[in-house]
């Protein structure tokens, strides 16, 4: 071989090993630092708008730089710090020594901990502060440093960090989230940072739609390559309730579906899609679904503390505030519930409107579809009798016509506390069903109904729904001699009626109705 040739090998050879070497750059994230040291930025620089930090961020920026180095606040945190939206918790990494530095904190701060992954040295800690709970996650590093920390995360606008223990106004940004947070841009970090971790394209969808961001081309090629099969179900679970939680789930479901990212969840929903209801416009049951769902943020939104005078502009939601106004915080309070693991009840409660709309497929029915995905969701029992309730008795506002006393009565008893969202799933029922004709005098009709069951449940709950025991079941026995067995709940029941229509005031009232009951059906 001769010398120009041997020489033009062993540079074309130079030319494929540095193409190489630039491909795994892109792509490794353990090794990024060590391969490409100078393609990123980690050098901590003044941001394009100031960050804001809550008071506990600096707080712990006191404790922490007298006796810490190189903790860094990462992920959403700084993000939001940055876009000055409101923090409820914070991510923090560093090289080593997490779990003491957790102890550390819980220590001097009175507050709780405990230990999410011990291989992987991540612990929790929840603070207690005058706006409540505030919750910290500690990690070390994914990677041998920041900048393999950060790479590894999943979108730029995610991948900023701040040492709190320098200054907290200076970021570090080495994938230039700062610029895409700006533009509104959800950017993938890597190649393979929607392939590494799948449930990351459900993350995309609810963060546009959180920050009111557009997601790149390339990020949304990968989305739409997903496949969600091997994503275990607490993880698909928890990521799904995040995004029925926010006020534009319908908007977030509308893309997921469109994406393909929601058949491993509910693989009915094509043939809803397929399904069209003549009486809704034309609209098929998947569409109407999601009006439904859009429909109750709204009402959700207009009882809320964030209502303003834009929020209920509309006839049917202004009518609807006017008249529920007076039991607004007692409805903000029913939402603020929390279900197992601090779910969201306004996801449970979208999660029913979609296991409704699968029910009425043909060959469904409302428990084997709540009972087959309470299974799939990893769902508690509670959350199952719930959802139960609300999917059986879906339109119930729109059947009920007996009003009476007893018929709030026995509304109440068979729905519990499920029928506070039937009602207001009722309303937005009707409007998303009506909305091309709109018709006020119904409207104003089942407005008055909900009114009337929602006033006996907030504001006569003990003399209209569960009045005070007048007697116990011993009672009865002892005073008519009677055995255990369903007979006593009968009685019990009667009793109740009693009291609720007002005939029976006294425990004297009691006896006597169970005397003059097991005297006429010859039981005495």
């Amino acid at each position: 071989m001769s010398a120009s040739k041997s020489k033009t090998s062993l540079f074309s050879a130079m030319v494929l090993t540095s193409m190489r070497s630039f491909a795994i750059c892109r792509s490794s994230v353990l090794s990024i630092w060590s391969r490409c040291p100078k393609m990123f930025d980690v050098a901590p620089r003044e941001p394009i708008r100031p960050l804001y930090w809550p008071d506990i961020v600096l707080d712990l920026h006191d404790l922490l730089a007298a006796e810490w180095t190189g903790v860094y606040i990462v992920g959403g945190a700084v993000r939001d710090a940055f876009l000055h939206r409101p923090l409820k918790d914070l991510d923090l990494t560093v090289a080593k020594d997490s779990l003491s530095l957790a102890r550390f904190i819980v220590n001097h701060f009175d507050g709780d901990f405990y230990v999410l992954d011990e291989q992987r040295q991540v612990a929790r800690v929840l603070l207690p502060t005058d706006e409540g709970r505030f919750t910290i996650d500690i990690a070390q590093f994914r990677g041998v440093n920041l900048l393999d920390d950060l790479m590894d995360r999943d979108f730029t606008v995610n991948a900023m960090a701040v040492d709190i223990t320098g200054e907290l106004n200076l970021l570090i940004d080495p994938l230039h989230g700062e610029k895409d947070a700006i533009d509104k841009i959800i950017r993938r970090c890597t190649v393979d940072s929607i392939s590494s971790d799948p449930i990351r394209a459900l993350r995309a969808v609810r963060q546009s739609i959180q920050l009111d961001a557009r997601i790149d081309s390339e990020t949304m090629g990968d989305i739409r390559a997903v496949n969600l099969a091997a994503v275990s179900a607490e993880r698909i679970r928890d990521e799904l309730m995040a995004i029925l939680k926010q006020n534009r789930s319908a908007a977030a479901l509308r893309i997921a579906f469109k994406l393909g990212l929601l058949k491993e969840i509910f693989p009915q929903l094509d043939a809803l899609d397929d399904m069209v209801i003549s009486e809704s416009g034309g609209r098929s049951r998947w569409q109407l679904t999601l009006d439904v769902i859009e429909n109750l943020a709204q009402i959700s939104l207009a009882i809320s503390p964030h209502r303003t005078d834009h929020t209920a502009a509309s006839f049917g939601l202004g009518m609807m505030v006017m008249q529920f106004d007076r039991y607004r915080a007692q409805l903000q309070q029913h939402f603020a519930t929390t279900w197992p693991d601090e779910r969201p009840h306004q996801s449970i409660l979208v999660l029913a409107v979609i296991l409704h709309a699968i029910s009425v497929l043909p060959g469904k029915d409302a428990r084997t579809v709540v009972q087959d995905y309470m299974i799939g969701l990893r769902l508690s029992n509670v959350e199952k009798q719930h959802l139960l309730k609300i999917v059986s008795n879906f339109e119930r506002l729109q059947q009920i016509d007996d009003l009476s006393t007893l018929g709030i009565y026995q509304f109440w008893k068979d729905v519990g506390a499920a029928g506070v969202d039937i009602c207001l799933i009722g309303l937005a029922e009707y409007l998303s069903y009506h909305r091309l004709e709109f018709d006020q005098d119904l409207w104003l009709q089942l407005v008055d109904k909900a009114n009337t069951l929602l006033d006996a449940y907030f504001l006569h709950y003990e003399t209209c729904i569960m009045p005070p025991a007048l007697l116990s079941g011993d009672d009865i026995m002892n005073a008519f001699g009677l055995k255990p067995g369903a007979m006593i709940g009968e009685l019990l029941e009667i009793i109740r009626r009693g009291q609720v229509t007002g005939d029976v005031l006294s425990v004297d009232d009691a006896l006597r109705l169970v005397e003059d009951y097991l005297a006429d059906h010859n039981l005495n």
